[in-house]
């Protein structure tokens, strides 16, 4: 929703004109409302008078869209429009959110998580206030700026009790760029819900280590106090309530980093380590393979492999993934993919290992992405892999060892029936971390795809 809004009724458009934008967003956002000719006259700095003559004005602009009769005179008070079969973005977003109301604790999951893409729908929208330009004493500028302030604070709620888990990272992620600007109370007290929510003591602790230090010497205030304590105590009672990822509710456990009782269990060390089912985060089982990618990705997505013929043979594959890379273009995306150079003595040593069941053919086609868009980039390395990674955004790092003789690799499907392995980049010592430095080293020692003989 651009600052000024547009109305569209049976494949004709009304948007706001130069002239009479300004006339014209006061009219529409007012829509069944009527618009004293005093209102008016403060829009231009002229007295009511000149009302009439604006209006007249605004109605020759119209009248080539036969939309002339838009405007109605209401007696000698001023002026309204009745859009009732129209589509206007500006009230639409309104209406989204003020129908959903408020999102506050005690909201089922399901709840949570269907009210997300109308938010969504609504928040993207808007680019700026569409009550921008009129005068700033007009209620109007301040009543979208918080129905705009609501939407967004309303999408981090149902996020944060949507019980999904990729959903949950999402609000994480936003909290903790707030946090490190200009923090509210609220900005502190959902961080800190939201980590404890997750189980993730030690950044609960750096969390109100931090809030600790913003106060410094004044008194926290009492919502701050209440719910800080609790959140270390990963007190429910207080908190949300915890739940899986998917969802279901669980007991209330101790924090996985707290060891010192001797409890070192492959339990209790994958928990502190990170490794999880990738089940938590809505992938198939407990395989990976490229649409499930591609349908995943918001912002980033980083794969190592030996040639990503996966990603780009298919031809149903490789359009969704030409769609995926367009959408990321606009966002300025980034796309990184780590090949084996089919040039190198190991890609013919693997070539050997697999006796002839290994084609670069992908090669060509992954140059082709490559041109076409700005978000994508493809470099090659000159060892054998010894894991497949994937990384998805900033909550989603997997690896599943590579199998490179023929044997095991035709009994792993080619790969990518083989199981990966979902770590938590959250975890208390997270090993989700390893995996991104081993990318990020493969990827600066690697040749762009681009200079390949």
């Amino acid at each position: 929703m651009c600052s000024d809004p547009v109305a569209e009724c049976n494949g004709v458009k009304v948007a706001v004109t130069y002239r009479k934008r300004d006339l014209l967003r006061l009219l529409v956002l007012n829509n069944g409302k009527t618009v004293s000719k005093d209102t008016i006259a403060d829009l231009h700095d002229t007295g009511a008078e000149y009302a009439a003559s604006r209006i007249r004005d605004l109605r020759k602009q119209l009248k080539p869209l036969r939309c002339d009769d838009l405007i109605q005179t209401v007696d000698s008070r001023g002026y309204q429009v009745d859009l009732t079969d129209w589509e206007v973005d500006a009230l639409q977003f309104k209406q989204t959110i003020t129908e959903i109301g408020s999102i506050k604790e005690g909201i089922t999951p399901e709840n949570a998580r269907a009210a997300i893409p109308k938010l969504e729908a609504a928040l993207n929208r808007w680019s700026a206030n569409p009550a921008e330009g009129l005068p700033n004493d007009n209620p109007l500028i301040a009543e979208f700026e918080h129905l705009y302030s609501r939407g967004q604070n309303n999408l981090l709620m149902a996020r944060l009790l949507s019980g999904d888990a990729g959903l949950m990272r999402e609000a994480v992620i936003t909290l903790e760029n707030h946090t490190q600007t200009e923090p509210d109370e609220s900005d502190w007290i959902l961080l800190l819900r939201a980590y404890a929510t997750l189980g993730k003591i030690q950044a609960t602790q750096k969390t109100w280590t931090r809030v600790r230090q913003a106060y410094g010497s004044r008194p926290l205030p009492s919502e701050i106090n209440r719910v800080g304590p609790a959140a270390m105590n990963l007190n429910s009672s207080v908190l949300f309530a915890k739940v899986e990822p998917d969802g279901g509710s669980v007991a209330e456990t101790s924090p996985a980093s707290k060891v010192d009782d001797g409890d070192m269990s492959l339990t209790n060390l994958l928990k502190i380590l990170g490794i999880t089912t990738s089940s938590q985060l809505k992938l198939e089982g407990s395989q990976l393979a490229p649409m499930q990618c591609i349908q995943r990705t918001r912002r980033r997505l980083y794969f190592a492999g030996v040639l990503a013929s996966k990603w780009v043979i298919e031809p149903a594959v490789r359009s969704a993934f030409d769609e995926l890379l367009t959408r990321l273009d606009k966002k300025k995306g980034d796309v990184r993919f780590l090949v084996i150079n089919p040039y190198s003595k190991s890609f013919k040593r693997l070539h050997d290992l697999r006796k002839g069941n290994v084609s670069a053919e992908s090669i060509p086609h992954l140059k082709k992405l490559v041109a076409a868009h700005t978000s994508f980039s493809v470099r090659a390395f000159d060892s054998l892999p010894a894991f497949r990674i994937v990384i998805i955004d900033d909550d989603v790092v997997t690896f599943s060892p590579y199998r490179l003789p023929v044997e095991g690799y035709k009994k792993s499907g080619q790969g990518w029936q083989a199981p990966h392995v979902v770590l938590d980049p959250l975890a208390t010592y997270p090993l989700a971390e390893a995996f991104q430095l081993l990318f990020l080293e493969t990827w600066e020692k690697a040749t762009p795809i681009t200079k390949l003989r």
